[in-house]
């Protein structure tokens, strides 16, 4: 492949990128900077998190884990300290 069909084919698959992005409602930036830090750091058979609708599951899986931690603390509170 010529270094002119390398550039094009990586405009294409950034702009489908970003295009995948903007449909599923997430930040094409925010995305491309937090799937680029976690790419080295997860193994193969988890790359499919790190496409768009992949990512953005595990992103709200992680806000479900939070809040649902957030509640047990609450609850743990309350029952220590008699409220």
């Amino acid at each position: 492949m010529s270094a002119a069909q390398e550039r094009f084919t990586g405009g294409v698959y950034r702009a489908l990128t970003v295009q995948s992005c903007r449909e599923h409602g997430i930040n094409p930036l925010f995305y491309l900077a937090d799937a680029l830090r976690e790419i080295s750091s997860i193994p193969a058979s988890e790359v499919a998190t790190l496409t768009p609708t992949g990512w953005r599951r595990r992103l709200r899986q992680a806000a479900e884990a939070k809040r649902s931690q957030i509640a047990i603390e609450s609850v743990v509170r309350d029952l220590t300290f008699g409220r």
